[in-house]
Order: structure tokens, then C-alpha cells, then sequence
């Protein structure tokens, strides 16, 4: 090899994707080429921020989990009124017992759920195809977005009519089942059940309780899947199997709970 050909080689050859990624400035692989750059700086520190959000996002999901389920159940029981009112009366006495448990079990989770995923919504958007998706799939994290609308739109509904701050309060513990009853047949009280205005809202907490199953159950099994919790495919079919169990369960409750108070 004569000299002149020698000196014709470039210095520095195109690096291999993979070579490219370790050779990063900022030490996390990425291969974004910007090495230190602004533009690259903002880059990480936005997926940082989501990650974080993300985190707390499913922490909040997962205590908030836990009272979603006792209250479909106790939903469950409105197919047998008396029933129904002596296990709201003992949630009821749980919650004076321990002064606080409805705002650090159910209002706190619900507000960083809130917060956490309408920040995740507005910073992926709704279109289906995204340029990363290390949640399940495109279709599965597509259907998890539009299921945190309609749960979003269906929890400003329930809120309305039976929260601690409700604009149109429904709930009287007297006469539990019979002002459940009223508040989710008749979200306008001053119209008949049988108006369109109410109809509508009741068939949309069917929809709600869907949207919840299923953002539930796929939170769960993403979750752990993108957080590399398990160490071998076969983990990870368990898991996955058992969150579609959570998944059905929850979902057959709901609408089971949604029909016993369509049949009074």
C-alpha cells in the first residue's frame, strides 16, 4: 500500500449503529449523534420528566386499583338493595374510623393519576402511529390513550354527583341505595330517567367502567413488561395472563354492577 493511499483513507469512518449509540457523550446509548448538544440536552431531559411521570403515574394506578376494586363491589351488591346499604354503611364506618383513608386512598391517587396521565396524554398526543412504543404495541397503547379520555370524562361525571365536593350531590348515607340510584339514573335531577340527557350519561358509565378494566389491567402488564421486571419471556406470559384475568374480572363486575342498577 503506497503512501498516497494510505493518506486517501479517511480518519474517521462511518461508526455501526450500535458503535454509534455507545459513543454518545451523554453515556446513555442513545446514538443521537448531537454529543452534548442543546438540542440533544432537552432531548433527554423531557423523556426524564415523562419517565418520572410515568413512575408516579403507575404507583398512583396501582393504590388507586385497590379502592376501584372494593367499590365495584360493593356496586355488585345493587341487585339486592338491603345489601347494598349495609356494605356502604360499613365502608362509611371504615372511613370514620381512620380519619384521612378516603383522602390518602382514593383523592390523592386519583389526583396524580389525573395530573401524572393528562401530563403523558398531552405529551405523546393521540395518534396511532408514535415513533417509540415500547408499550405493548401500537393498537394496545393507542386503545390505552382513548381509554384515559373516557375515564377521564367518566370520573368528572361520578365526581359530580358523589364527591367530597360534588356540584350535584346524590349521595345520602340514610338512604344509600335509593340516592345511588337516583344520582346515576339521574344525573339531571330535574329530568325523568328516561330523558335522552340521562340516558346518555348512564350508558356512558358503561363505557367507563370498559375503559377502566382495561386501562387497568394493560397499565399493569406494561408497566412491569417496559420496566424490565422480569427476567425470562416466560415471566412475562404469566404476568400478562393475570392481568388479562384482572382485566375480565373487573370488566364482567362492572357490568354487572352497571345492569343491577338498570333493572330498579
Amino acid at each position: 500500500m503506497t503512501q498516497s493511499t494510505v493518506e486517501s483513507i479517511p480518519s474517521s469512518l462511518p461508526l455501526h449503529p450500535k458503535e454509534k449509540a455507545r459513543s454518545c457523550s451523554c453515556g446513555s446509548g442513545c446514538g443521537c449523534g448531537s454529543h452534548g448538544g442543546a438540542g440533544h440536552a432537552h432531548g433527554h431531559k423531557g423523556r426524564g420528566i415523562s419517565k418520572k411521570f410515568r413512575r408516579v403515574h403507575s404507583i398512583a394506578g396501582g393504590i388507586f386499583g385497590l379502592f376501584l376494586a372494593v367499590h365495584l363491589f360493593i356496586a355488585l351488591t345493587a341487585n339486592r338493595p338491603a345489601l347494598f346499604t349495609r356494605a356502604a354503611g360499613g365502608i362509611e364506618k371504615i372511613a370514620h374510623a381512620i380519619p384521612g383513608a378516603e383522602v390518602l386512598l382514593a383523592l390523592v391517587p386519583l389526583a396524580l393519576l389525573a395530573l401524572s396521565g393528562g401530563y403523558l396524554l398531552f405529551h405523546v398526543g393521540l395518534k396511532y402511529n408514535v415513533d417509540k412504543c415500547n408499550r405493548g404495541g401500537m393498537r394496545r397503547f393507542f386503545l390505552q390513550r382513548i381509554s384515559a379520555l373516557c375515564i377521564l370524562l367518566f370520573l368528572a361525571l361520578h365526581l359530580a354527583r358523589f364527591g367530597l365536593l360534588a356540584v350535584l350531590p346524590a349521595y345520602d348515607s340514610h338512604h344509600a341505595f335509593n340516592s345511588t340510584l337516583n344520582g346515576v339514573r339521574q344525573f339531571w335531577s330535574s329530568l325523568p330517567a328516561s330523558h335522552p340527557l340521562n340516558v346518555a350519561v348512564y350508558g356512558f358509565y358503561l363505557l367507563g367502567a370498559v375503559a377502566v378494566s382495561y386501562h387497568f389491567s394493560n397499565g399493569l402488564m406494561t408497566a412491569a413488561s417496559a420496566r424490565g421486571y422480569f427476567a425470562s419471556s416466560r415471566q412475562t406470559r404469566t404476568w400478562g395472563r393475570l392481568c388479562v384475568t384482572i382485566g375480565i374480572a373487573f370488566g364482567v363486575v362492572g357490568v354487572l354492577a352497571w345492569r343491577a342498577f338498570l333493572s330498579h
